[in-house]
């Protein structure tokens, strides 16, 4: 089973993360530069096990991921480093992906991105 998902907000506490994570081998988040929803609900400790958490594997676009945009993959699921150095989250971010506003997407057809 592959899964790819796309501003996914965290899911579940650090047992069900490494559950997952042990689990399913092929399994990235993908994250939009500052989108906010991937960083919910917040953490303020590093290191709590009765928190949430993300399974691995970030796929973090810091750009707007237009073809042929660069992406960084980060293999610690909440540490400090790609999308969670980010303190001025944004919802636009959240809906806007791969170069499309995704807001009315689907109203729209589902047009080919350009």
């Amino acid at each position: 089973m592959k899964l790819l998902t796309a501003g996914q907000p965290r899911t579940g506490d650090y047992a069900y993360s490494n559950w997952h994570q042990n689990t399913f081998a092929y399994s990235f988040r993908i994250v939009h530069a500052h989108d906010m929803v991937p960083h919910l609900p917040f953490q303020y400790e590093l290191v709590d096990h009765d928190k949430m958490y993300h399974h691995r594997t970030e796929i973090w676009y810091n750009n707007d991921m237009s073809i042929g945009s660069s992406y960084h993959v980060c293999q610690e699921a909440d540490g400090f480093y790609c999308s969670n150095q980010n303190a001025d989250l944004s919802w636009n971010d959240h809906t806007h992906y791969y170069n499309t506003d995704l807001d009315g997407y689907g109203d729209k057809g589902c047009p080919k991105a350009n």
